[in-house]
């Protein structure tokens, strides 16, 4: 084993006993990229990796994958709606055109009826 892997699992073996301290539970699941032991939190219920730093979840069919997968994809959506719209409304606060204000307006309540669609999707 290297030096540098030695370092990262005995860094991980420190967070895992710091997640312990705090309350967290030792799960009888494995981490899919580590193989390493998962954490479930106790105030957010968020299960993580502290070898891999990463919050993993756990499925039961591939039902709720592509669930899981659908409103991944809703957020994503979501958030580079959100980014296209602080910059409409920087344009909008230094346009004087009309023409060019008109093309803002437009832009925005159509970055407002995605989310809107996305939120109906969603419920």
């Amino acid at each position: 084993m290297k030096e540098s892997d030695t370092k990262k699992e005995e860094a991980g073996i420190q967070k895992a006993v710091e997640l312990m301290r705090k309350g967290a539970t030792m799960l009888n699941e494995a981490c899919p990229e580590c193989s390493g032991p998962l954490f479930q939190l106790p105030e957010s219920r968020d299960i993580i990796c502290p070898q891999c730093e990463k919050k993993v979840l756990i499925v039961s069919d591939e039902a709720e994958v592509q669930e899981l997968e659908k409103e991944s994809l809703l957020t994503e959506l979501d958030q580079a709606i959100c980014i296209q719209i602080e910059n409409v409304m920087r344009r909008l606060k230094e346009e004087i055109d009309a023409d060019e204000l008109m093309t803002i307006g437009r832009l925005t309540i159509l970055w407002l009826e995605i989310l809107e669609k996305t939120k109906r999707i969603r419920s």
